[in-house]
């Protein structure tokens, strides 16, 4: 059972989230990676994860989030790695 959603699901920018968070997923191609960092880094607390997708490597970013004690994965499906641990059969939310 999910509970009633009363927050948005997207926001413009990563400063609009409501809460903290404990991922975020960029789903942007490589050579904007670094263009992300400065917000990423300005989110209160830091995101525990930062999630580069399938095909998206950048060196720079990485390191640079990495700096600051955040954990990057990269070149990684969140979906498949989803299905991965949890079993081909499980359904994201529900």
């Amino acid at each position: 059972m999910q509970p009633p959603r009363r927050e948005p699901l997207a926001v413009a920018s990563l400063a609009e989230v409501p809460r903290p968070v404990d991922l975020v997923d960029v789903f942007r191609r490589s050579e904007w990676l670094m263009d992300h960092v400065p917000e990423i880094l300005a989110m209160r607390p830091h995101p525990k994860v930062v999630w580069f997708q399938l095909g998206v490597r950048s060196p720079a970013a990485a390191a640079a989030l990495r700096a600051a004690g955040i954990e990057v994965v990269e070149d990684r499906c969140t979906l498949a790695d989803h299905r991965r641990l949890l079993g081909a059969g499980h359904r994201i939310g529900g």
